[in-house]
């Protein structure tokens, strides 16, 4: 009898380490980051992927947005960004004139940081 008792007890302990680790595990998936560190002040607002091993990251740090180059060997700022949302703009009217009537285009930076998402994500 003391055997049964025993092993019961060993499987429901057995069990329930399962479920604690299962659930660990699920909230770490849920977010991608752990609870204490949701809240931290810095935010990746958007990525892309430039070449393998290479991207920009627009991210946001407390009241700056900042423009980063990551690539194998190394973070670089490139610059940074106004915290107030560029707003899009079409395609056909991304290109303004200048005084001469020529075209002005924009910087790359200026460029990546239209197509890089502007709304942030909610928690």
């Amino acid at each position: 009898m003391t055997g049964v008792v025993l092993h019961f007890l060993l499987g429901v302990a057995v069990v329930g380490g399962l479920l604690w680790g299962a659930s660990r595990l699920a909230e770490r998936w849920k977010t991608g980051v752990p609870r204490a560190v949701r809240d931290e002040p810095l935010r990746v607002v958007g990525r892309r992927n430039l070449a393998k091993g290479a991207s920009v990251v627009r991210l946001s740090v407390e009241d700056r947005d900042l423009l980063l180059s990551a690539t194998s060997k190394g973070v670089e700022l490139l610059c940074e960004l106004p915290k107030t949302p560029v707003p899009a703009v079409p395609p056909s009217t991304a290109v303004s004139f200048g005084p001469d009537g020529q075209p002005i285009r924009p910087t790359f930076a200026e460029a990546l940081a239209r197509s890089l998402p502007l709304g942030r994500r909610q928690p």
